[in-house]
């Protein structure tokens, strides 16, 4: 996976600038950064332009027993001093260039992965290449730090990419929980124009069935009725019916909401000119509790301290 990442431009650079240091204070005909492939082979990712440097950038190494190749295969680091005098280099494909000298370290990606190699090459033993041994480790760790902003850098990349992501599906679920809102509050209002409408056919109906079967029925019982107490109730029960059928009562829960249900009948006999004994008697209450009430509606429509009459006010107000 890690040898996907690209190399920026600006980093290949600075490694170049490093390479050619590090031949120049080893006194090396060559200094490389060979990368790993992921087919496993070795290629020449930075070369230095010192004299006698036979590898170029991109150079592919498809022979086995580089001495990279060990190097990458242990993970530690490898001198050989002459080649031509060990037995087990002295066969190896780097000996085509004359390269008998060898020092090389593992560059590794921050997860412990095989980058490839930084190394010098010569053509004999190179003892001032091997005295700057410690330097080349100081060269190795440029490089490792430089792999490791490039995996910070991917990786940051790779965050800011899944959290635009996630911003989007966020504003596409908030998108579509809006809509979803406003359709149901579209259908609540559908709802409740609905209701609205079949109330008010409730209520048409039942107004008419006052009008056209109990107050006819009503008025028949009147004229049939001589008591002149019992007929005394039919009126107030008319009287009540007409103030159902009528708007006050509606008009008046509107206009002052805190009126209770017992101020609204109160309020209902006022309007018609009902005295405070005449109240009392239809509610079957004491006037003492109609003179309570009949305060609690003055407060209540902001009459306090005004010589209005009650009585003219409901009926101006409603009229």
């Amino acid at each position: 996976m890690n040898s996907t990442y690209h190399i920026p431009s600006h980093t290949m650079a600075s490694w170049q600038k490093v390479i050619d240091l590090m031949a120049k204070t080893t006194n090396t005909p060559a200094g490389l950064i060979m990368r790993l492939e992921p087919t496993k082979a070795m290629s020449v990712f930075v070369s230095s332009t010192s004299e006698g440097n036979a590898w170029k950038p991109g150079d592919q190494c498809s022979e086995s027993g580089l001495y990279c190749e060990t190097v990458i295969r242990t993970g530690d680091a490898l001198l050989v001093p002459d080649a031509l005098k060990d037995p087990v280099w002295d066969h190896n494909p780097d000996l085509k260039q004359g390269m008998s000298f060898y020092l090389g370290y593992p560059l590794l990606w921050p997860n412990g992965e095989p980058f490839g190699t930084i190394c010098v090459l010569d053509t004999s033993t190179q003892n001032h290449a091997i005295e700057c041994r410690e330097l080349i480790v100081q060269f190795k760790n440029i490089i490792e730090s430089d792999l490791k902003l490039i995996v910070e850098i991917e990786e940051r990349k790779t965050i800011e990419s899944q959290l635009i992501a996630i911003k989007l599906d966020l504003e596409d679920i908030v998108e579509q929980r809006t809509q979803h809102l406003q359709e149901t509050n579209t259908a609540l209002k559908v709802l409740l124009n609905e209701h609205e409408a079949t109330k008010k056919t409730l209520e048409s109906s039942m107004l008419a069935n006052i009008n056209e079967l109990i107050i006819p029925n009503l008025h028949k019982a009147k004229k049939s009725i001589k008591n002149v107490k019992t007929t005394y109730y039919l009126d107030l029960v008319e009287s009540s019916l007409n103030n159902i059928t009528s708007k006050f009562s509606s008009e008046l829960v509107q206009n002052f909401s805190d009126l209770t249900r017992a101020e609204i009948q109160v309020a209902n006999l006022i309007r018609q000119g009902k005295k405070t004994k005449e109240i009392a008697d239809s509610l079957n209450i004491a006037t003492s509790t109609v003179d309570y009430h009949r305060a609690n509606i003055r407060k209540k429509m902001g009459l306090q301290n005004q010589s209005t009459s009650l009585n003219t006010h409901l009926a101006s107000f409603f009229d």
